[in-house]
């Protein structure tokens, strides 16, 4: 029982290390030659505050739609946020048995997309790097 508080007590500790870096340190924006996760190619992906968008897509639109997802991981913890992926991914794929419609279904996505085209300017205070590339192979 002890080893068990230990872990959560860890697990703990480094979800407010990464939620009082979310926090504190402003969105980072990579762009980059192509982005591949698993076997899709998306626009767009954001993991706590580093944002990672295709550079033939880097958009304003797009660009919102990310730092929408950053401000969920602000809202939720790394940790929640993750929590709450698994249990309503899980339910969302157990309902449709299709990834492309659990991603369309998802609340997240959602509500990123709804923030896309709103009007308004993008926020001052994103970091950019302007490329890095896949090394040549």
């Amino acid at each position: 029982m002890e080893w068990i508080w230990l872990e959560v007590c860890v697990v703990f500790m480094i979800n407010l290390f990464m939620w009082g870096v979310i926090l504190i340190l402003p969105p980072i924006v990579i762009i980059r030659d192509e982005i591949k996760l698993f076997k899709l190619h998306p626009l767009g992906m954001t993991f706590l505050n580093i944002i990672l968008i295709t550079g033939k897509y880097n958009t304003k639109a797009v660009l919102k739609h990310e730092l929408e997802h950053v401000r969920q991981h602000r809202i939720f913890s790394p940790v929640g946020l993750a929590i709450f992926i698994l249990f309503h991914y899980s339910y969302l794929y157990y309902n449709h048995r299709s990834f492309s419609l659990v991603y369309k279904n998802s609340i997240l996505e959602k509500w990123a997309n709804e923030k896309m085209y709103s009007p308004g300017e993008l926020p001052r205070y994103i970091l950019y790097i302007d490329r890095i590339s896949h090394p040549k192979v």
